[in-house]
């Protein structure tokens, strides 16, 4: 049977003692560089597992100290001086505060103002001994300096799509499957010309790409043809949205958010009767007003607090060049904006809204 190699054979090998072993493999203390990198050398060479037992009476033990009851943790978001605030913003503190109180800390959310005040914003925050930072939603064509806030000292999660990713660890849903889910779902109800308006944002990000590979992929899986183009103009362009609609008079719409939805009910499109519609950012409150895809916005604000604690407690700080990224499963909702599918696939010339 093979031996357990322990800190204690690690450390023997090394010449060091067992606390330097401990500190080295998690990263903290004062120990060099140098004799981090020599211990963690010898114990990869040693095969060295941490027990997960142990870790776990770990973690148990950095919760129940009492010195770290309450350890803040803050939610930044940013976007411009007028724009109101977000409704996501509230959902991920809704979860973030949920788990918080499970593992002890507490929440509070900051808006972004000015960005001149970021290093004075970052000094406050570590002031008050906020120990980890989550990433909230941020104006994707507005450039803030976020490193001047000084993330090397804080935890650092994001929430969601940001303007950093790629650099840092992120806890958010799909938006492969969701479209596809979308597009069988319609297809599964007798839907067959399905036209999805994916848009895009002003700046340019992998999401967009993402969305329209789903599609081209589902079509190609199903060997059926694409009958309606897809739309794919900003996301707030209401007007090019239902120019788009009115000229290709899909069966159902794959719609990237709700508010798509009340542009056709304030035309004067009767859905589902004439046009089905299918939302792909639903939330807790849409259930029962749309059929779609729950992004479950509150499990991501409750996972990205779990992933802050485990960055806390390894002492991980700052942006990374190796992110992580949790991805929260979606959950598909039916409801009233789909029906059967209509009979006549043209609208009467002349109907409101045409």
């Amino acid at each position: 049977m093979k031996q357990v190699v322990t800190l204690r054979d690690v450390a023997r090998r090394a010449g060091v003692g067992v606390s330097t072993v401990s500190h080295a493999l998690r990263n903290e203390g004062t120990i060099s560089a140098a004799t981090r990198d020599r211990v963690r050398g010898i114990a990869e060479e040693m095969g060295y597992v941490p027990s997960p037992v142990l870790a776990a009476l770990a973690a148990r033990k950095f919760h129940s100290d009492q010195r770290l009851r309450e350890t803040p943790l803050a939610y930044l978001t940013f976007f411009g001086k007028r724009e109101p605030i977000n409704p996501w913003t509230e959902v991920h503190l809704s979860g973030m505060a949920r788990q918080a109180k499970v593992l002890g800390y507490r929440c509070e959310s900051i808006r972004l103002g000015d960005r001149q005040a970021a290093r004075r914003i970052g000094n406050r925050l570590y002031a008050a001994g906020v120990a980890g930072i989550a990433l909230g939603l941020a104006d994707r064509d507005a450039d803030y300096p976020w490193e001047e806030l000084g993330l090397d000292r804080f935890a650092v999660v994001a929430c969601g799509f940001h303007p950093l990713a790629g650099r840092v660890h992120t806890v958010r849903t799909s938006v492969f499957n969701p479209v596809q889910r979308a597009w069988k779902e319609a297809h599964r109800l007798g839907y067959r010309r399905i036209g999805a308006a994916l848009c895009r944002h002003a700046k340019d990000i992998l999401d967009d790409h993402i969305r329209h590979a789903a599609l081209l992929e589902i079509h190609e899986a199903a060997g059926v043809r694409q009958e309606v183009p897809s739309y794919f103009g900003q996301h707030h362009d209401y007007d090019g949205y239902l120019a788009w609609l009115k000229r290709h008079r899909p069966d159902v719409v794959i719609g990237f958010h709700g508010g798509m939805l009340h542009a056709m009910l304030d035309r004067g499109w009767r859905v589902p009767e004439e046009v089905g519609f299918i939302n792909l950012h639903m939330e807790e409150w849409h259930v029962g007003q749309f059929a779609g895809v729950d992004v479950r916005s509150v499990e991501i604000g409750r996972r990205a607090v779990s992933m802050l604690d485990e960055l806390i407690r390894h002492k991980e700080r700052g942006l990374t060049d190796d992110p992580r990224t949790l991805l929260v499963d979606y959950i598909w909702r039916g409801g009233p904006t789909l029906g059967e599918p209509p009979r006549r696939r043209g609208m009467k010339a002349g109907r409101v809204g045409s």
